[in-house]
């Protein structure tokens, strides 16, 4: 009797074994270089357009217990910008009161890759193509991909994308895909690299708030004032007037989000990007924010996005 009942529990094991094995064949199939070769690994509208603004409202929530307005950054937007006189600084003071760099870095563990790759795309700015090929910088975009899963974040979009299509927790998919959306080089700059560091030589400006407080601690910013400051004390939503030192012969402006994570603005333009469009509004609080990513011309990567 002791023997029949072992075989029958190796049977039901086996027969579950071979079933889960089914499901990942079925639903986990790793993108090849030949997928790649053909662009199977671009999505099409893997999100409903309702859901995935739901989503970005939800982790807005989960955002809010992360960075957002602290201590380690304070803001001084002084006098708005006349565009009458664009010549004149209305705004003699820095834009950051407070920017404290070495307290975001221990606030956050993403943080500090976050600044590092930053600053190694600047350096690295006018520089050949195979430059953005070193090992330091394929590091660096590790290192930042791993960062950014660990958070909680990342985690929860990966979950909520993963129920529509099940290759987006399968294998190296999920990396393969980001890799090519925000990694892909144009012009020897990527997505990401556009969208947070910009380039004022192609018009890319950066939209990013850490990234305008790293380039004035540095004295590599002049700011000159705001156009428009929205949704609340400290703002969430500003359009600010500056110019960055030996690069811009005349003032440039840029909207930004203040006080948000990197993670949370990297979701929010990537569940945009699995919409299958290209622009979607989202409540943030009390904001109501379009954010807007332009594409390659065979849509399988981000050139830049930014909000407004």
């Amino acid at each position: 009797m002791h023997a029949g009942l072992l075989l029958v529990y190796v049977v039901l094991i086996l027969s579950v074994g071979r079933s889960s094995s089914s499901f990942r064949g079925q639903n986990c199939t790793e993108p090849t270089k030949e997928h790649e070769k053909h662009n199977q690994i671009k999505p099409s509208k893997v999100l409903p357009k309702q859901f995935a603004i739901q989503l970005v409202e939800e982790l807005w929530i989960l955002e809010q217990r992360s960075l957002n307005q602290t201590k380690e950054c304070k803001l001084n937007f002084q006098e708005q910008w006349n565009k009458s006189d664009p010549k004149n600084d209305q705004s003699p003071g820095p834009l950051f009161r407070n920017f404290d760099e070495a307290a975001l870095v221990n606030k956050m563990d993403i943080l500090q890759s976050y600044i590092h790759l930053l600053r190694i795309y600047k350096e690295l700015e006018l520089k050949a193509i195979a430059s953005k090929k070193s090992m330091e910088y394929h590091q660096e975009v590790k290192e930042f991909f791993y960062q950014l899963r660990r958070t909680d974040i990342w985690q929860e979009a990966a979950h909520s994308i993963a129920n529509y299509d099940q290759r987006y927790k399968c294998g190296d998919f999920p990396h393969l895909f980001m890799d090519r959306l925000w990694f892909r080089l144009e012009r020897y700059q990527s997505g990401l690299e556009n969208t947070f560091v910009g380039h004022m030589q192609h018009d890319d400006l950066p939209n990013n708030w850490i990234q305008l407080g790293c380039l004035e601690a540095r004295k590599k910013l002049n700011y000159l004032g705001y156009i428009t400051k929205l949704c609340g004390d400290p703002p969430l939503l500003a359009t600010v007037v500056f110019d960055i030192v030996d690069e811009t012969p005349v003032p440039c402006n840029t909207t930004i989000l203040i006080g948000t994570s990197p993670q949370f603005e990297l979701a929010m333009y990537t569940i945009l990007y699995l919409t299958g469009d290209q622009e979607m509004t989202v409540q943030l609080g009390s904001c109501r924010v379009t954010a807007s990513c332009e594409l390659s011309s065979n849509g399988i990567y981000i050139k830049r996005c930014f909000v407004k």
